[in-house]
């Protein structure tokens, strides 16, 4: 199986899901700033809610442009593109976390949009294991 090809494909996925669920926590942030009394959602929070977001649309966008730099069948060969993308999913996925759990006031879209993300980051890392292990363990054929 190749397994280079699924993690393409993950990626390829990720960037239009990355799109929607970042505009959407943007757009609920926004909601709960106006929305919201202040003392369930106060300025401070909102500050660091758009920083965070902030960095996970950079994180995010770096390593989804990471990704689209190479054909499915250079991650066979450069293994150093995987090694970087799966280093740069680990803050990523930490920051969707902090969204879609531990955030102070979380509502149900963020959840269900954040453990979807989730889902496609962890379905990727699984993937780029995949790969790197292909690349260093191959299978023996049972050829005769």
């Amino acid at each position: 199986m190749n397994y280079s090809l699924t993690f393409e494909l993950l990626l390829y996925v990720n960037v239009f899901y990355f799109g929607l669920y970042s505009c959407l926590e943007f757009a609920l942030i926004v909601y709960k700033a106006f929305n919201l009394p202040a003392y369930q959602f106060s300025s401070k929070n909102l500050i660091n809610d758009l920083i965070l977001l902030t960095f996970l649309v950079i994180f995010e966008t770096i390593r989804l442009i990471l990704g689209q730099k190479h054909e499915a069948t250079d991650f066979d060969k450069d293994l150093n593109a995987v090694f970087r993308l799966l280093v740069l999913t680990v803050p990523n996925m930490y920051l969707v976390a902090f969204f879609s759990f531990w955030q102070t006031y979380v509502t149900r879209l963020e959840l269900a949009l954040g453990v979807i993300m989730l889902i496609f980051q962890g379905s990727q890392m699984v993937a780029s294991f995949f790969v790197l292990g292909q690349k260093y363990w191959p299978r023996k054929s049972n050829k005769s």
